[in-house]
């Protein structure tokens, strides 16, 4: 089992009411794991997705939400650390994952500072360069 910790976006679905955070994202990262999925079914058995939401803290890709407006700012990051550190604390500590790949912001960043995540792989550069990470990342396990 693999782990993806992702950021949420700020594009998102308009389709009202409360619909999976998979479904509810659709910015650029959530493009490429939208595209994998779709590519690679395979990969929903082998695939657990973590997202640090600015309104939500670290939720399931399942969660269902409302569509909000929430920017992850330094402050709001810091407000949401002690949470998103115990869940993803948590989760890790029941070993079920053989790789895990953070793909967050800089702000989103400072939410999961204290997070055991020793060995986790992590995007760097711009957008387009962690896009690409991500997507390797994902295209490796299929």
């Amino acid at each position: 089992m693999r782990l993806l910790i992702i950021g949420c976006s700020q594009s998102k679905t308009l389709q009202p009411g409360l619909i999976p955070a998979s479904e509810r994202y659709c910015g650029s990262f959530w493009k490429v794991v939208h595209r994998a999925l779709r590519d690679y079914p395979a990969l929903t058995k082998d695939l657990e997705i973590l997202v640090i939401s600015a309104k939500f803290g670290a939720i399931t890709s399942k969660h269902t939400i409302p569509w909000y407006e929430c920017r992850m700012t330094r402050e709001r990051a810091n407000e949401l650390q002690s949470q998103v550190v115990a869940t993803i604390n948590t989760r890790i500590a029941q070993g079920q994952y053989d790789d895990v790949l953070i793909c967050l912001g800089a702000n989103y960043r400072l939410a999961i500072v204290g997070a055991n995540l020793e060995g986790a792989h992590r995007t760097t550069g711009g957008i387009g360069m962690q896009g690409k990470q991500l997507k390797l990342w994902l295209r490796q396990q299929t």
